[in-house]
């Protein structure tokens, strides 16, 4: 049996973005905010029982993988606020 290729696992410097790769540097992953950095912090199995220990959709994660060769996932929801209304409903 072929083994699984490795995934890079890093972490982005705020700790809001996980961002897997399979490339061992990360060269391949989208460049964080300004002022964040990548931090390599495991490396696992392309497989979606490995995954499935740092992501709540592991099936995703691996089609990324093999389609963009990286896949990000985001630690905590940006909520984007309704606007004020501009006058009263009645």
């Amino acid at each position: 049996m072929e083994q699984a290729p490795a995934v890079y696992v890093f972490r982005s410097s705020d700790d809001e973005i996980w961002g897997f790769s399979l490339t061992a540097d990360g060269s391949n992953l989208p460049a964080p905010p300004a002022g964040v950095r990548w931090v390599q912090k495991d490396v696992t199995s392309l497989t979606a029982k490995a995954l499935g220990e740092y992501l709540p959709s592991p099936h995703a994660a691996t089609a990324n993988l093999i389609m963009r060769g990286y896949h990000l996932h985001r630690t905590s929801a940006h909520g984007i606020p309704f606007p004020a209304p501009h006058r009263s409903s009645s």
